[in-house]
């Protein structure tokens, strides 16, 4: 890992220092049986939050958190106490609370590497899982059925429903799973922050072997955000988690700075963008990160001859689209690079430097958060790799 000086200047207030010693799990994360606890070294380190996804199935040995630990039989009353088995997750919960640490609480279930899933789906009645969520949380904030008043404020609706191994649905069931869901609390419970879904990750905009799995994780991102904001499908998301397995802190400094931005050019300004997972060494099986300047000659080569391929067909389309918006169009930079090839990068939110080749254009530049944000990121993503954008991003630019 490359090493770096870091000068503090002690006269200077630059606001406060974000805590990034969070936690998936607490101290007493196998299970409220086992010897092993760890309440006193997360004192020590005063973890501020312990985020309870996959408590249950790969560290809890299945007895705690999940909606199936708690609600085991789907078929019952979820008016009744009797309904539920809250003893477990009560004493995991409590070894959290110990601890000094607050709780973001993950309603769902935990990853299942199988081929078969048994509990890590769509649930058959979307409603009902909704009402059982309501009443886990009447448990720990209301004090229903013998329970508590924790005041937990941070409710995450499932993680990581982009990987196959904790969501075997299709996205569009997710989505209704989370409008249904973020809904019905919202309005059973206007205090709390409602949020999704410890994203996979942005691995595609500068791995250049990015899994399939990887590529179809920002655009799983992207029609979540265009579905929550529509008008017919509208959902409340006070914050939205990600995931960045890396040893370099560049990337998550990078991936960071997209999420945040795309967040923006969505309408969700106001949603609290948080890494919920990340470590010191990417996962077993994922490819090192990799930047602009180590992408192949061939690389470079295909996605400039497509770049030229498709201008006739997006031409139109684009400026068709971003007249109608009423919005001023144009390009402050060549097309075509030193090297020779046709790129993308960023300025302000979009700095197309292809848009020259795409349009006929000169001397007009996409700028402003009016712009249209389907047409572009369509071009961005679909016309180019999204490696083009790598360099933009690691300056910090806006980018779509």
């Amino acid at each position: 890992m490359q090493k770096k000086e870091i000068k503090i200047d002690f006269d200077k207030k630059c606001g406060k220092i974000k805590p990034l010693h969070c936690f998936n799990g607490g101290p007493r994360s196998l299970g409220y049986n086992s010897s092993i606890d760890f309440t006193d070294e997360f004192m020590e380190m005063g973890v501020p939050m312990v985020r309870t996804c996959s408590a249950a199935g790969e560290y809890g040995r299945n007895q705690f958190i999940n909606i199936h630990c708690i609600f085991p039989d789907f078929s019952a009353d979820e008016q009744l106490e009797e309904s539920y088995n809250f003893l477990p997750t009560d004493l995991y919960i409590s070894s959290i609370r110990n601890s000094g640490s607050d709780i973001m609480f993950c309603l769902g279930e935990s990853r299942e590497p199988y081929s078969r899933k048994l509990y890590a789906k769509p649930p058959c009645d979307m409603e009902k899982w909704a009402r059982i969520c309501e009443h886990i949380i009447m448990h720990y904030n209301e004090g229903w059925a013998n329970g508590f008043k924790l005041n937990i404020k941070c409710w995450e609706i499932w993680s990581s429903p982009d990987s196959p191994e904790c969501f075997a649905g299709d996205r569009e069931e997710y989505f209704a799973l989370y409008r249904i869901t973020a809904n019905h609390l919202r309005e059973r419970f206007p205090k709390i922050k409602i949020g999704a879904y410890g994203a996979g990750g942005f691995y595609s905009l500068n791995r250049l072997g990015a899994t399939d799995e990887m590529k179809g994780y920002v655009p799983y991102m992207q029609q979540f955000f265009a579905y929550i904001t529509n008008k017919e499908t509208l959902a409340p998301l006070d914050f939205f988690t990600w995931c960045c397995y890396t040893s370099s802190p560049e990337e998550i400094s990078m991936h960071a700075k997209y999420a945040r931005n795309y967040l923006d050019l969505a309408g969700l300004k106001r949603t609290k963008s948080i890494i919920c997972e990340y470590n010191g060494q990417p996962r077993e099986g994922t490819p090192a990160a990799c930047y602009e300047n180590q992408v192949p000659e061939a690389t470079k080569r295909e996605r400039s001859e497509r770049l030229i391929a498709v201008k006739n067909e997006v031409r139109d389309a684009l400026l068709d689209a971003i007249v109608s918006l009423g919005e001023p169009l144009s390009v402050i930079a060549e097309a075509q690079g030193d090297d020779g090839y046709y790129t993308a990068h960023s300025d302000t939110y979009v700095e197309v430097k292809f848009l020259l080749a795409l349009t006929g254009k000169s001397n007009h530049k996409v700028g402003g958060e009016g712009c249209a944000l389907d047409i572009l990121a369509y071009l961005v993503y679909h016309i180019v790799d999204h490696l083009d954008i790598v360099s933009a991003l690691h300056q910090g630019k806006h980018v779509i």
